[in-house]
């Protein structure tokens, strides 16, 4: 199906439009809530351009009928690239925009080979960013250090809203579990590379923050969010399953969404 064959009926989708309306009120829910206060340039650029693509990506989900999509993109997103996305922070707007970017990568890429090496080169130029924005610290760790300190932040990365405020371990540790769901639908319909996906973007940001640690002595994590974020959104738009497993797989996967959003708010208004 062609983009215009999905999007032209979109417009006149009343419930897409309410979807899209709530994830524009929930983008403008944290934006109050996070402390953080961007300018007005910041605020366009990183908080309301993401938030209307994601808002129209999921609600095409949804009216698509691909409820394991709308559920890998809603915790690809949840909750650090949206709250990030909220604090007009340039790699909340990054994650966001690659996981919607993921999803159409996987209904409407055709060309095999020219979408491996864009992705490939994409993948080297967001690395190469991410590292150039890491500050040096000027310490020199040991290989030890290193991985003890990239599995402490890989951890606890999809959990951070900012350097002060870390969403309660049952959010992040659902979360992870949630990432496992995605790719254990992969393998229930039969595609055990596309499955793979997950657990080599984990592999891929594990290896980008140790080079990065390694070499300037500490990683700002959220720029590495896209990589699993982007990965997660992918694979759930990927799958094909039977309409009755498509359907428990995604609303499982919005109700554990749903689940660590209530965490994150209540720990957010407490803080």
């Amino acid at each position: 199906m062609s983009p215009s064959a999905d999007l032209v009926p979109l417009l006149r989708d009343r419930l897409a439009w309410a979807i899209a309306a709530a994830v524009m009120v929930l983008g403008g829910a944290l934006a109050v809530l996070v402390d953080d206060r961007p300018g007005i340039a910041a605020r366009m650029l990183f908080t309301v351009v993401p938030v209307a693509v994601l808002a129209v990506t999921l609600a095409l989900t949804i009216r698509r009928g691909a409820l394991l999509a709308a559920g890998a993109l809603g915790i690809a997103v949840t909750p650090a690239a949206l709250a990030a996305v909220a604090a007009g922070a340039q790699w909340g707007a990054v994650a966001v925009l690659v996981s919607c970017g993921a999803v159409a990568l996987a209904w409407w890429g055709r060309d095999t080979t020219t979408i491996t090496v864009a992705t490939i080169c994409a993948a080297i130029l967001g690395l190469g960013a991410w590292a150039a924005s890491t500050s040096d610290q000027l310490i020199s760790l040991t290989w030890g250090q290193t991985t003890k300190r990239t599995g402490e932040l890989l951890w606890s990365s999809v959990g951070s809203l900012d350097a002060r405020l870390i969403v309660p371990a049952t959010g992040w540790l659902v979360w992870w579990i949630a990432a496992g769901l995605v790719a254990g639908a992969a393998l229930v319909a039969g595609a055990v590379r596309i499955a793979a996906t997950i657990p080599l973007a984990v592999a891929m940001m594990i290896v980008a923050a140790w080079v990065i640690i390694r070499g300037r002595g500490d990683v700002d994590m959220s720029g590495g969010t896209w990589i699993v974020a982007g990965a997660v959104a992918f694979v759930g738009a990927s799958v094909r399953l039977g309409p009755d497993a498509e359907r428990r797989f995604g609303v499982a996967l919005l109700v554990i969404a749903a689940f660590i959003w209530m965490l994150t708010i209540v720990h957010l208004v407490r803080n």
